[in-house]
């Protein structure tokens, strides 16, 4: 049978590899966290760049729709 000091030490052991695993468990976390920032602001801005892009080409129909107008009303 194990001593009441052995057990202690293994107790000791396993509590410092416990730790020693939550401390990773957190850094772990903290890139998750930071990563899925960054996926979030890349979706932000492809959002955004999406909705420029929209604005872009309705701004475009008008004018080809005006241009078209003054072409077909300037004909002979």
């Amino acid at each position: 049978m194990k001593s009441s000091k052995a057990r202690v030490q293994l107790m000791k052991a396993e509590m410092g590899k416990i730790r020693e695993d939550r401390r990773c468990i957190r850094e772990d976390q903290k890139d998750i966290e930071e990563k899925f920032g960054d996926f979030k602001r890349q979706c932000d801005q492809l959002r955004d760049n999406t909705q420029l892009i929209m604005q872009q080409s309705a701004s475009n129909r008008i004018r080809l729709i005006l241009m078209l107008n003054i072409c077909i009303y300037s004909l002979p």
